[in-house]
């Protein structure tokens, strides 16, 4: 699941790269197919062109046009395993300029064609510019004869969207393939989802059967595994709800606040942060706890109790004297005296690493942050 999940987080990033190209040059698609240019120049007096000939020059502009909002239907798409594999490629749209262009040479007289009369006082060439998705059909037919009036129509493709389309066509289906939904649909509270993990058992046989050496999926007999399940979990896991996860749901775990520690309730974690920090605290105090068991004895010097232990009576003597009835190494000024300043010291040193170790157990003091991860995580 975590290969397939980094496979899908890949490809999920790069089809949104995919997409946010794509979506800008369907963006400006859009822009130019809401604007209508035209220019329109007009004959003045004497039929001459003047700068008052430019009766209409909305050519060439195009201003910003947001998408229409998606339609109902669109918004209530529910993703599934099915619609996901049929979901329909993304449009490979390409924009086409249509130009419409007329002539009238003769405003308002019956010849009015451009292409055997002179221009008159109010004669006009006009050319119009849209732009669609589909391209018009090309006709010059109506500049052949007395029929300027009747626009020529040319067309010209303009690709704004280069090869982002299919670029993030393939980067979707690549998602489609790595990033499955049954793969992140799995919980750890369906007994079903993980029983027949590797890792769970392997898990299992260590925890459950204390055998916490174990790498084996198996065990010697078999039903010495499915006894232990059955009574950790239930039949086919119907325990599962009320021995662990109510249990689990409803314990207190440490977690940080602004001036040091508190308690919150483990169903109350909703996110990886949270969870990541009581798993840190959780590891740090068991940490800190296993120091302190195994903190080091006192090392005693024996070698001098060796060579008395066995004197008796009166060949007890020389660095040796008999305490107690014993004969034991005779203490003397400064010897004795350093070997109690060690001692205490050890002692004060053996302290101070136990009250500092458990303020920080109890919550008193922060403790640094350990990452951890749950090898539960594993059994999906």
């Amino acid at each position: 699941v975590r290969h397939r999940n980094t496979d899908g987080r890949k490809s999920y990033s790069l089809s949104k790269v995919g997409r946010s190209n794509a979506s800008q040059g369907y963006f400006l698609q859009q822009a130019f197919i809401k604007e209508t240019g035209k220019l329109k120049i007009t004959a003045q007096t004497s039929a001459h062109y003047t700068d008052k000939s430019f009766e209409e020059k909305a050519i060439g502009g195009v201003k910003p046009n947001g998408c229409e909002a998606d339609s109902t239907a669109e918004q209530q798409v529910k993703i599934t395993n099915a619609t996901a594999a049929s979901e329909p490629a993304a449009p490979n749209l390409q924009l086409h300029q249509n130009v419409e262009l007329k002539c009238d040479a003769l405003t308002g007289t019956a010849t009015r064609s451009c292409h055997n009369a002179n221009f008159a006082v109010n004669g006009f060439i006009e050319a119009g510019i849209k732009y669609a998705a589909t391209a018009v059909k090309e006709d010059l037919n109506g500049w052949t004869s007395n029929t300027h009036t009747t626009a020529a129509k040319i067309t010209n493709e303009r690709n704004l969207l280069g090869d982002n389309v299919t670029n993030t066509n393939a980067r979707l289906n690549n998602l489609k393939k790595e990033a499955q939904l049954s793969a992140c649909s799995k919980m750890l509270t369906n007994y079903a989802e993980f029983e027949s993990s590797t890792a769970f058992k392997r898990t299992a046989i260590k925890t459950l059967l204390s055998d916490f050496t174990n790498e084996k999926e198996s065990t010697t007999p078999p039903s010495k595994l499915d006894d232990a399940l059955k009574a950790a979990y239930g039949t086919a896991g119907d325990k599962l709800a009320d021995n662990i996860w109510k249990k689990v749901s409803s314990s207190t775990a440490p977690t940080s606040k602004p001036d040091g520690e508190t308690k919150t309730r483990l169903d109350a974690l909703n996110d990886w942060t949270a969870l990541t920090d009581v798993l840190s605290r959780l590891s740090t105090k068991q940490l800190l706890a296993l120091q302190v068991r195994d903190l080091p004895a006192d090392k005693v010097d024996t070698t001098k109790e060796k060579d008395c232990s066995y004197k008796n009576g009166d060949d007890c003597k020389g660095y040796c004297k008999m305490i107690e009835g014993v004969c034991k190494p005779e203490k003397k000024g400064k010897e004795e005296n350093e070997e109690k300043d060690e001692k205490h010291l050890q002692l004060v040193k053996a302290k101070t690493r136990r009250h500092a170790n458990l303020r920080i157990l109890s919550g008193k003091e922060k403790s640094a942050k350990i990452p951890v991860f749950s090898s539960a995580r594993n059994w999906l």
